[in-house]
């Protein structure tokens, strides 16, 4: 219901002066095809579930992928992710880790401290890394942030102050920040919206690490489901700037076109507005040079092929340097 309302809000006249209708029906349609994918494929445990899945347009695709990942997760039937073709990773490790992370974190008390958060964390990375195919791990561990921040906000920071690895706690936070995307107070895309979303991780995160992965995940999530429409890059790209967070916006920025890539690799029309010199109506020709074109144009051509064929992209589930994601590719 929800989504037929923006459907039909975004076609009112001077609707779009109020809010971005199209941008939440996007969210609500990526988040109906990662819960209901039965209605695309029938019952997600099926044999031909993925197959179906694979023969869907890529830009739905990639969500009912997570969400059978995530159902046969949810109900043990899968024992991990090795069987499926290399281009499900993304989708199959974010489903998969979703739906373990939810049940160890059902497994703590009201009254859970440190000694039980240490306890699940050691548990839920456990059963990840098992699920996952070599070099997917990140992608598996990283939904823990996701969750807890949709779920569990009040445990946020006592969650991460129990992580013993660094690793751990970028994928934590980068999983938080792809929650934040996704949080009732930003629901409505009101005008000004993206800058408050911004401030409100910003504030979120406990330090300038996970303050940067916060942040890079959720510019990581917002392009993702607004992938046909760059304009929704262009505004979160201007609200970085005012903000000084560019660095974080163009990792999520470039981390999600990598991924795109990888899940659609004979996608040709989706990914081109975002190396164009042209940007979309209303952002300033040098924003989108600096912010989007230039570093769209340098992951897609120069890193991702070193990535790809070093077999890294679970790794980008977290915030990297430029230099960073250089010697991704060369691991």
């Amino acid at each position: 219901m929800a989504q037929a309302s923006a459907t039909v809000m975004r076609f009112l006249p001077g609707s779009g002066a109020l809010a971005d209708w199209k941008e939440l029906d996007n969210k609500l349609e990526a988040f109906r095809l990662f819960q209901y994918p039965e209605k695309e494929v029938g019952d997600a445990l099926r044999d031909g579930a993925v197959r179906m899945a694979l023969r869907l347009p890529d830009f739905r695709g990639i969500w009912v992928l997570e969400g059978i990942a995530y159902e046969r997760a949810t109900r043990s039937a899968e024992p991990s992710a090795a069987v499926l073709p290399d281009r499900t990773g993304v989708s199959t490790h974010a489903g998969i880790g979703t739906a373990l992370a939810e049940k160890a974190l059902q497994g703590l008390g009201k009254t859970a401290g440190p000694r039980e958060f240490a306890g699940m964390i050691e548990e839920y990375a456990a059963a990840a890394r098992a699920r996952s195919r070599p070099d997917w791990e990140p992608a598996a561990l990283e939904p823990l942030g996701l969750v807890v921040r949709g779920l569990y906000p009040e445990w946020l920071r006592a969650i991460s102050d129990a992580m013993p690895e660094a690793e751990m706690k970028s994928l934590y936070w980068h999983g938080a920040g792809r929650s934040a995307y996704f949080a009732p107070s930003g629901f409505i895309p009101l005008p000004g919206a993206h800058g408050r979303m911004l401030a409100s991780a910003r504030e979120d995160a406990p330090d300038e690490n996970s303050r940067l992965n916060m942040l890079a995940g959720l510019v990581w999530a917002a392009v993702l489901v607004n992938l046909p429409r760059p304009e929704v890059a262009a505004s979160f790209a201007s609200a970085c700037e005012e903000m000084k967070l560019g660095a974080a916006f163009r990792n999520g920025l470039t981390s999600a076109l990598m991924a795109w890539r990888h899940m659609a690799p004979l996608d040709a029309t989706l990914l081109r507005p975002y190396t164009s010199v042209e940007p979309p109506s209303g952002c300033s020709r040098a924003l989108w040079k600096s912010m989007v074109m230039e570093p769209s144009v340098w992951a897609l051509n120069e890193i991702y092929p070193t990535i790809e064929r070093a077999g890294r992209i679970g790794h980008l589930f977290r915030y990297r340097t430029p230099v960073e994601l250089q010697e991704l590719g060369r691991a």
